[in-house]
């Protein structure tokens, strides 16, 4: 309980940080105060995190969020469909606050994720401080993401590296592709593979289609694929290559 409490001050304390920073004057607070609210369903043949599958077979992963003051708080969840443990029930909940800034050309989005896992025996709670910063180059956005588990796994850190692309085919469709190169410390590879070693794990692309029917409501069918790079992770994973196709549904105001 320790430790939760620790997840959701650093959170709270994130959050009056950030939202002072945005307090200059009174023009900056009126572009800066672009309140917003949604909620998606994505429907997934596989969960698949970094690489690592997490489920047997397909689930639902809703979420819902709002943000103001560039600040988004999300709330996020993974139900299980398939005959497996916690078969018709949430395993995972997370609790995502992230603020994103533009400081010349460069996105700054720091994040703090809290992770609950309820029916879940011993699978402790825990939170991650996550940075991402990406810089356009032409069309192509470059992106980094540094992540920390301060928590219950201290030394656990997952970073990688990769491209985004995105093309308007007209204002209610859009193309997204994005490829990324991921690499982990010992102690990640320890807790969610079971071999400790430093590692570059994972290299993965994801390719969707997001069609906007109305202003506010959007359709987006996805494809990831992903495949772990070394051989000693390969060997203690059943499904080192794996491709997740889903279909999200989702609002936004």
């Amino acid at each position: 309980m320790l430790k939760l409490n620790t997840c959701l001050l650093a959170m709270t304390i994130m959050f009056i940080t950030f939202n002072g920073r945005t307090e200059e004057t009174p023009d900056s607070r009126a572009e800066n105060w672009v309140f917003a609210y949604g909620g998606e369903l994505d429907f997934n043949s596989r969960y698949v995190w970094r690489g690592i599958a997490l489920s047997d077979g397909p689930v639902m992963q809703p979420s819902v969020w709002v943000s103001a003051f560039d600040l988004t708080l999300e709330i996020w969840g993974n139900f299980v469909f398939n005959d497996e443990p916690n078969q018709g029930e949430f395993n995972e909940i997370n609790l995502i606050l992230y603020y994103s800034r533009e400081w010349k050309d460069i996105t700054i989005e720091p994040s703090v994720i809290v992770y609950v896992y309820p029916n879940q025996e011993d699978a402790p709670a825990t939170a991650e401080a996550l940075l991402t910063l990406s810089y356009p180059i032409g069309p192509i956005n470059v992106f980094t993401d540094q992540i920390f588990d301060f928590v219950e796994y201290g030394g656990s850190y997952f970073g990688d590296a990769g491209l985004y692309y995105q093309h308007e085919f007209k204002p209610e469709l859009l193309l997204d592709f994005s490829t990324s190169l991921g690499w982990a410390s010992a102690e990640f590879n320890k807790v969610n593979i079971g071999l400790s070693k430093n590692a570059l794990n994972v290299l993965g692309g994801g390719l969707s289609l997001t069609y906007y029917p109305k202003e506010f409501l959007y359709i987006r069918p996805h494809a990831e694929l992903s495949s772990i790079l070394d051989g000693d992770l390969r060997d203690e994973l059943d499904d080192p290559t794996i491709l997740n196709v889903g279909l999200a549904i989702g609002m936004e105001f």
